[in-house]
């Protein structure tokens, strides 16, 4: 069956304005089947949305993990421990069914990995992010599709406006964490591109409440 997915959405957990516990709720709302609460350095946010959630959306836990080299998405059945050098992280995840996703990997702004992300070591890669600009975004699209089977659009959703706004399509056989999991190890999704400037204006406005608080 194919479902509509969103891999990165942050919860106020670190920096997103979002209760966890709320995010699974706006998602079906969207119509999506998956996501994945991805906090900074952190799989809290995705325990309590996974624990809260009434079975109806899929919760990955997730976390966006900020190594030596830029940041990564670690997309696993259960949470495991953060590491953030790279070398590290990279086995632990091996190890316990993770894939290692680089996030927004040519934005400079936000510790994109940059020509890491060439390298084979990935399982996939996020070619459009709904808070990179355009430049980087098309850069990723058109250089990096190619050489990664597994190509997320995400929205890195901190508010609730844009949570959706990229997606992806995956093809799964049940609705399971094994299953989902497998499926983008074959690279069974579409990326679905995509901006919403009205979101993008309230992210940027609720970053500066975080500020000023």
């Amino acid at each position: 069956m194919l479902i509509k997915a969103d891999f990165h959405i942050h919860s106020l957990v670190s920096d997103g304005s979002m209760h966890p516990r709320d995010i699974p709720r706006l998602a079906r709302k969207k119509g999506f089947k998956v996501i994945a609460v991805t906090d900074h350095d952190s799989f809290k946010g995705s325990v309590m949305a996974s624990n809260e959630n009434d079975g109806s959306v899929l919760v990955l836990h997730g976390a966006e993990v900020r190594t030596e080299y830029g940041d990564v998405l670690v997309l696993c059945p259960h949470p495991i421990t953060i590491h953030k050098k790279l070398s590290v992280l990279v086995t632990h995840a091996r190890s316990n069914n993770c894939l290692l996703i680089p996030a927004h990997p040519f934005d400079v702004v936000r510790a994109g990995v940059g020509r890491l992300a060439h390298l084979k070591i990935w399982d996939g890669i996020e070619c459009w992010n709904g808070f990179s600009d355009p430049l980087t975004n098309m850069l990723a699209w058109t250089t990096l599709r190619s050489i990664h089977s597994v190509s997320m659009a995400n929205s890195d959703a901190h508010v609730p406006e844009m949570i959706g706004v990229p997606y992806n399509i995956v093809d799964v056989d049940d609705l399971t964490c094994d299953d989902l999991l497998e499926a983008l190890r074959k690279g069974r999704l579409k990326p679905v591109p995509g901006y919403m400037l009205s979101g993008l204006a309230s992210k940027w406005s609720w970053a500066i409440k975080r500020r000023v608080r």
